[in-house]
Order: structure tokens, then sequence, then C-alpha cells
């Protein structure tokens, strides 16, 4: 699945209904899980239909398929082996926090995996709440260390 653009808002589907356009609460959801949300383009004003995933019980391959009618998912076949016993699976939904939440729920002290850091906006964070912490001012330039090395940038005054 293509990563979601600039632009797209999530909405929970509702009777065919057009999303409102101003004032809104959306979620931001997994680029890769589309299920149940309708996403709206603002800047280009289209609306495009939900994606549902299955996974396929003869070799347990995942697919994602676009759905326009509920008679078409009769129809659908794995990808893979060719079966038609397929299950729909119930994606991932997460919500958009803010720098400022996520620091506040940040405990330094609970040890990280490379998992945690594979998130480029988790490059820093440690530092930054730890300075808080402790009552220190790194001042701007830290922010813009921290924004390089999440970019990949930092690399590039190392030649690596």
């Amino acid at each position: 699945m293509p990563p979601l653009q600039e632009g797209y808002q999530i909405f929970k589907r509702s009777q065919g209904k057009s999303p409102p356009l101003g004032g809104l609460n959306f979620l931001t959801i997994n680029p890769n899980c589309y299920n149940f949300y309708i996403i709206y383009n603002r800047v280009q004003g289209r609306m495009c239909m939900p994606i549902y995933e299955y996974r396929c019980n003869q070799c347990q391959r995942m697919m994602s398929f676009l759905i326009l009618k509920i008679s078409e998912a009769s129809t659908l076949k794995c990808k893979g082996c060719g079966s038609k016993d397929l299950n729909r699976l119930l994606s991932r939904v997460t919500y958009h926090r803010s720098e400022s939440d996520r620091m506040s729920e940040f405990n330094t002290n609970k040890p990280r995996g490379e998992e945690f850091y594979k998130d480029s906006r988790n490059v820093g964070l440690w530092a930054k709440k730890r300075a808080k912490e402790l009552g220190a001012d790194l001042g701007p330039e830290f922010d813009e260390v921290v924004d390089r090395a999440r970019t990949g940038k930092i690399l590039e005054d190392y030649d690596l």
C-alpha cells in the first residue's frame, strides 16, 4: 500500500455520508491498514473507498483488496494460491500524538529496544525528556541536531 499522502484525512465510515469539511478530529492510521475508514483528500476534494485486508486460510498470505460493493467480497481469491478461503482482518488503528504528548508519557527509566528507534520520531526523545527532567535547556541547536538525525541528514556530515 502506498503511504498516506499529505492532505489525506481519515474518518469513521457513517452510512455513506461524506465527511464534514471543517473543525475535524481525525485519526491517522497505519498506512498499510485502511480498514473501516474512508480516506478523504481535502486538497484534491475526492473520496477514496476503503481497502480491506484478508488472510488466506490455505497459505496464510495477507493481502489487501479494494472493495467497491459488498457483493464483490464473495468473489475474492488469494493472490498466492487462488483459494477462496479468506478471512477478513481487523486492522490496527493508531492515533496521532504530538511530540509534547509523547514526551509527557515517555519514561526515561524504561529500557528501549531496537524496534523503538526504528520510528524516527523517537530519535532524541530520551535526551529531550532527560534534559527537561534535569531542568537543562539544550537550546535550539540541539533541536536542529535531533531534526537532522530524524531525517538521516546528519549522516551526510560524516560521509556515511
